[in-house]
């Protein structure tokens, strides 16, 4: 018996192209070298189309994962949507080094899922600081999750009245 935790697990694939990108996306996980991810941290959803995988990160609020989404099936497939999302699902559409989208290109579902890793392990390996305004007596009020390498705000708490001063932080930490 194999008593090896299983990365991304849920709901199960609803095709053959689905179970074969999911079985790769779990070969490939326990490789990836990150402080503190465990494979409880990890999910997979297929309640809507696409396949969702999710991470939720450890140091972040609960509303903050990574979430991949993989199509098979047209009109939208084969293809992946990647990115910093939130209790909404791949609603950002993010470019550049913040997402992925890869659609129109024909390949196998190995090589969807070596897209996913090679996506999700950058991702991971990113610094994610903290910003937190206080009021006059040190208490903080307010506070925001950004990327620090491009700015992208993850999410935020508090009071908003913090964004109408437009100060600057009262302390910025790495917590990623």
């Amino acid at each position: 018996m194999d008593d090896e935790p299983v990365w991304f697990t849920g709901a199960e694939p609803r095709n053959d192209a689905e179970a074969c990108y999911l079985a790769t996306v779990r070969e490939l996980a326990p490789s990836w070298d990150v402080a503190g991810l465990r494979p409880e941290q990890t999910s997979v959803l297929t309640v809507l189309t696409p396949l969702l995988l999710t991470v939720q990160l450890v140091g972040l609020p609960a509303d903050v994962a990574l979430q991949v989404g993989y199509w098979f099936d047209p009109p939208r497939g084969p293809g992946l949507e990647g990115e910093w999302g939130d209790r909404y699902l791949l609603d950002a559409h993010l470019d550049g080094a913040d997402g992925l989208t890869v659609f129109g290109l024909t390949a196998a579902p190995e090589e969807f899922a070596a897209w996913t890793a090679d996506w999700l392990l950058a991702q991971l390996r990113r610094p994610v600081e903290r910003l937190d305004w206080a009021d006059p007596d040190g208490r903080v009020t307010a506070s925001q999750w950004r990327l620090a390498d491009t700015g992208l705000p993850l999410t935020r708490e508090g009071r908003r009245s913090w964004r109408r001063r437009r100060r600057p932080p009262d302390r910025v930490e790495r917590v990623r």
